[in-house]
């Protein structure tokens, strides 16, 4: 398992958004940020799908939004 991002949850939404956005090119997001691009492309995932957990949640927030807590 890899190095979690130490990165705060609003840069790796900034991040994504630019990627999403064609703002920036994945490489020069890659440098900017220091992150490799699976990161990167695993970041966009979970911001995009509907199932994924986004990886800037933390525990908490996922427990808080997920259905078995709803009872």
């Amino acid at each position: 398992m890899g190095k979690k991002s130490e990165l705060p949850a609003e840069t790796r939404v900034d991040v994504v958004l630019a990627l999403l956005r064609r703002e920036e090119l994945v490489a020069q997001l890659q440098r900017c940020h220091g992150i490799d691009e699976q990161t990167l492309y695993h970041w966009r995932e979970g911001f995009v799908s509907p199932t994924a957990k986004p990886s800037w949640q933390g525990k908490k927030a996922a427990r808080r939004h997920s259905p078995r807590s709803q009872g």
